[in-house]
């Protein structure tokens, strides 16, 4: 939708004096290529076909009858809404005051709210630098009171919303580098983990097969120790057999000596006891 906004820029009707508000805007009307022409320059009720829809006035002293004479002008021209932001309080203690025209009376009403509903606009008190001077400023804003920013400062927010992207880039970045550390160490802990479960697999199969080798040990030296048992008995038995069959001989021998030989005499020669050779003797 076409508009017009402009500052300083006389606007003309028949049978009228010229006014120059502050600032004005026009909506549904087309602005002239040629509109730097010095015959362009200034706003033709007649030519656009209608008045501004707001004349904004900055008052800086009492001489400019803004609360009169160009305030009842404005009403005559049409001009729906019609703002005196007075910051040195020239004209009342109010600094901004706003005023709509009504359709019946052709009269200004007081407006409590610096909103417009036929603009879509609204005006606010901002105190801040502009143009390198710190000062209270009438600023556009729209129906929840935020500022209708300047291309400075859509330029600047733009800037800010690029550089917090790139902060924001720049800590995305940070946290998948410390998310792949973290996996990395991740891996590499787990990989420990194999590995000392690998080790202690092996000291475990190490240590079972050491006890089967202590156990086999042990078996064996418990059979190399019944061996020698069983070796010893056997030895004793056989030692046993032969001195049974020692004894045997030699009382063979003492009684075929019996006969022939004393006791004493048989004792000495076999190495029998004499009670032995007597038994012998009874036993015979």
């Amino acid at each position: 939708w076409p508009f017009m906004v402009a500052a300083n820029v006389g606007i003309f009707e028949p049978n009228e004096p010229n006014i120059v508000p502050d600032v004005f805007i026009s909506l549904g009307v087309q602005v002239t290529p040629e509109w730097q022409n010095k015959k362009n320059r200034s706003y033709l009720i007649s030519e656009f076909g209608k008045a501004p829809e707001i004349a904004v006035e900055i008052i800086s002293n009492k001489k400019g009858n803004e609360n009169r004479n160009k305030m009842a002008q404005y009403a005559r021209m049409g001009v729906l809404y019609y703002v005196m932001f007075d910051p040195l309080y020239q004209l009342s203690n109010e600094i901004l005051r706003m005023y709509q025209l009504d359709s019946r009376s052709g009269m200004y009403q007081a407006l409590n709210r610096a909103w417009f509903p036929k603009l879509g606009l609204g005006l606010t008190l901002w105190e801040g630098e502009f143009e390198g001077t710190h000062a209270m400023w009438l600023r556009w804003c729209n129906s929840q009171g935020e500022l209708i920013l300047t291309g400075a400062e859509r330029a600047e927010r733009e800037q800010q919303r690029a550089e917090q992207e790139r902060q924001r880039a720049e800590r995305e970045q940070q946290r998948a580098e410390r998310e792949q550390q973290r996996a990395e160490q991740e891996q590499q802990r787990a990989e420990q983990e194999q590995r000392d479960k690998e080790i202690a697999l092996r000291q475990a199969e190490q240590e079972q097969h050491d006890k089967e080798m202590a156990q086999r040990q042990a078996e064996q030296e418990r059979q190399r120790a019944e061996q020698e048992r069983q070796d010893k008995e056997i030895a004793q038995r056989q030692t046993e057999q032969e001195r049974q069959a020692s004894n045997e001989r030699i009382l063979t021998v003492a009684r075929n000596l019996l006969a022939s030989m004393d006791d004493e005499a048989i004792s000495q020669a076999t190495g029998l006891e004499v009670m032995t050779i007597q038994q012998l003797r009874i036993a015979n």
